[in-house]
């Protein structure tokens, strides 16, 4: 903040009738002097609260703004380059409009055309053309032209009726000229979300209001449904949303690489299309890796999640070529197409260090890269982030707060901006090693994206007060139902037929895990006919009727050495 912010609130500023300011820096100086200049008016467009950025030379206190025939509101001079100024109330819309700045002492410099009042543009919601949310979950509403005011302008979600639901703004600094911050309002319904400002509304942008089902591993009923065209482990799972060419969404999950039973890893792609009852009836192969990986990292942007053009992208990211190899830093990148399958895959760039067992989200268009094991297999704390274009490009990675130990094996979940990392261990073990080790973690870091920086919050990484009951490393952590999900892995006790594989645990608003709850031996996937599973995959999903789904896919038996699954389980 500049420092007349840190006395005056923006909604001071709105309620006051000000005319003079305390100028800060060397704005103080005299009140006459050699006439001002003017190099620059940021931004070119806006609305009424749009706050202008104006440079030149020889501003002094008590300068005022003129856009036209109106007086900007709240001029404030930070020194005698730069002053601030907000746009009035009355300017006229797609009107360029000189820029003035004229000087106690009369004297005055203008910049011709220098601005434009313009109709709001609402480009993403969430970082994403194809946005969805619960009621009440975080919703960031990107564009320009929104105003700097809280209070200017509102955002409308539809109630489903016809009508509209003005979406609450909790602080000043949540309502800005490109950003907003809100959560979706009660009431809301699937429909269209505008931004409403003095000078028009917005294009609307399709907002889909899902439903958190209820969820809970004591009426768990693990299914069996198609299996994997064959046995894989450290292999990696997606769950995709598609658009068919009526505008109705389909649900696919991918299946990519993967170690067979002799360790090396697999070049396979494979896609599901999943059913109203959350299961796959058949899988289809599509266009394969350029070289075989295993225990890498998988994850897409497309419309439902990011600014990307057209379906979207697949990415595949380090990983190994089969066991006990070293690990790579290659990132492998293919279109993904509206009829399933995937295009031809490139190679785009490198990760910051090669990685194996590392994990990976993508949140408002960019990716996260969480820990791993790089050379010699040992663990890495490093986090990192890159962005995504909307050409599916990845922009510079760069170093975000690290863990607060070295983490392996572990697994990342992301609901709204909190993410958890669950579990792992903190030795160096070949990715596949079935060893019981000693190091294993029984907790949980948990940190949040800040939604303007997109990088780590600055409170950093919070030991959170839950323990997942049983350390464990190798598992699977997945959100479904408002809640977190662990199940299988290697951990202490995994042999008494499955009465830990699946622990839960709600999270609470503040990310905070509230404590697990595990099945009873019946509803297990061992029990059910399956094995001790480690190295699997899984995914959630939500299906048309809101009911929450999980999925877990294929793996290593930990009850039965080197003996890799194709087993696909839906709860």
């Amino acid at each position: 903040m500049r420092c007349t912010r840190s006395i005056l609130t923006r909604d001071i500023l709105l309620s006051a009738t000000l005319s003079v300011f305390v100028a800060c820096g060397s704005g103080t100086g005299p009140s006459s002097g050699p006439p001002p200049t003017l190099s620059s008016v940021e931004p070119a467009t806006g609305t009424v609260g749009t706050e202008l950025r104006i440079e030149g030379s020889n501003f002094r206190a008590g300068a005022r703004v003129f856009l036209g025939d109106l007086e900007a509101d709240f001029p404030e001079v930070t020194s005698s380059s730069v002053l601030f100024a907000f746009v009035p109330s009355g300017v006229p819309v797609d009107t360029p409009l000189d820029v003035v700045v004229r000087n106690s002492d009369a004297t005055e410099a203008e910049a011709l055309a220098a601005f434009t009042a313009v109709v709001p543009n609402l480009a993403f919601m969430n970082g994403a053309t194809r946005p969805s949310g619960n009621l009440g979950s975080t919703v960031v509403l990107e564009g320009e032209a929104f105003g700097d005011l809280r209070g200017t302008g509102q955002a409308l979600f539809s109630d489903g009726a016809g009508g509209t639901v003005p979406a609450a703004i909790t602080t000043e600094d949540d309502w800005t000229d490109t950003f907003i911050l809100t959560t979706v309002p009660s009431g809301a319904a699937t429909g269209d979300v505008v931004v409403q400002t003095a000078t028009g509304t917005s294009d609307p942008i399709s907002f889909t209001v899902t439903q958190e089902a209820t969820f809970s591993p004591s009426v768990v009923d693990w299914r069996q449904t198609t299996s994997l065209p064959a046995p894989v482990s450290g292999h990696a799972a997606l769950f995709l949303l598609a658009e068919d060419g009526s505008g109705q969404d389909l649900q696919r999950v991918y299946v990519v690489g993967g170690a067979d039973g002799a360790g090396s890893g697999g070049t396979n792609v494979w896609f599901g299309a999943v059913g109203s009852d959350g299961t796959v009836a058949a899988w289809d192969a599509t266009a394969g890796l350029p070289a075989g990986r295993a225990y890498h990292a998988v994850l897409a942007a497309t419309p439902f999640n990011s600014r990307v053009n057209g379906d979207g992208w697949i990415y595949v990211l380090g990983g190994v070529a089969s066991t006990g190899d070293v690990p790579l830093a290659t990132i492998y990148r293919a279109p993904l197409m509206s009829d399933g399958t995937v295009g031809s895959w490139i190679e785009i760039g490198a990760l910051p260090e090669p990685l194996h067992s590392q994990k990976a989200v993508i949140f408002q268009s960019r990716i996260y890269i969480v820990g791993g094991a790089t050379t010699g297999d040992a663990p890495s704390a490093s986090v990192h982030r890159a962005a995504v274009d909307t050409l599916g490009n990845l922009g510079t990675w760069e170093q975000l707060t690290s863990l607060p130990s070295v983490r392996a094996r572990h697994a990342v979940t992301l609901i709204g901006n909190c993410l958890h990392v669950v579990g792992g261990d903190n030795l160096a073990v070949s990715p596949g090693d079935p060893a019981l080790t000693s190091a294993r973690y029984d907790v949980i870091h948990r940190a949040r994206i800040d939604l303007r920086s997109r990088e780590i919050s600055s409170a950093g990484w919070t030991l959170d007060d839950t323990k997942t009951v049983k350390a464990r490393r190798s598992h699977t952590s997945v959100i479904a139902g408002g809640g977190m999900l662990n199940t299988a892995g290697l951990y202490e006790g995994i042999g008494n037929f499955g009465s830990s594989e699946n622990m839960f645990s709600q999270i609470d608003a503040d990310c905070e895990v509230a404590g697990f709850n595990g099945a009873n031996n019946q509803n297990s996937i061992k029990k059910n006919g399956g094995a001790n599973l480690f190295d699997h995959a899984a995914v959630s999903f939500v299906d048309a009727s809101g009911t929450a789904h999980v999925m877990i896919l294929g793996g290593d038996a930990a009850d039965q050495a080197g003996q890799k699954q194709d087993g696909v389980w839906v709860y």
